[in-house]
């Protein structure tokens, strides 16, 4: 028995006659409803263990263990395509890695960026604390200097020191 599935609105496009109805009837057998990958973040290490044994098959790899931060931002992560940018996310990541484990660096680069918050998980305060503090870190990092740091980031030097001892930065 054939399987179709769509994302348009099916009943909508027949009631404006852009869809055939006998064809509607023909395919709307039994429907069902998959929810998307984000609202069922508890699949996600079934899942990542399945494509895992797909991949690692067809490319001839072996990877025995996927790093707990990796399975934190995939649990962070919106999913916009769904299920199939989950498989390409494993399939790039076991390409990428150098050996058999999967880490934060053998993910695609957008996903290493610091821009998944960790919603649901931690509160508002505590995710804009943590983002505060890697922006600091990463703009000392690059000027090497905490008062250019200050101005590239459009905050006072005394701004900058409190910030500094909020976190526990100082020494840096």
């Amino acid at each position: 028995m054939p399987i179709a599935s769509t994302n348009r609105p099916l009943e909508k496009m027949m009631d404006e006659k852009r869809f055939r109805q006998d064809l509607f009837y023909r395919i709307n057998v039994i429907p069902f409803m998959i929810p998307p990958l984000r609202e069922r973040m508890e699949d996600i290490p079934v899942l990542l263990d399945y494509f895992i044994k797909k991949i690692t098959k067809k490319s001839g790899k072996r990877i025995s263990h996927v790093f707990e931060d990796v399975l934190e931002r995939f649990s962070q992560y919106s999913w916009p395509g769904n299920i199939r940018e989950l498989e390409n996310v494993i399939e790039a990541a076991i390409h990428l890695t150098n050996g058999e484990e999967i880490t934060m660096e053998s993910l695609p680069d957008y996903l290493k960026e610091s821009s998944v918050f960790p919603v649901g998980s931690k509160k508002l305060k505590e995710i804009l604390e943590e983002t505060e503090r890697r922006v600091l870190l990463q703009s000392l990092n690059k000027y090497h200097d905490k008062l250019e740091a200050a101005k590239a980031l459009g905050i006072s030097k005394s701004s900058m020191y409190e910030k500094l001892k909020k976190y526990g930065m100082t020494d840096l």
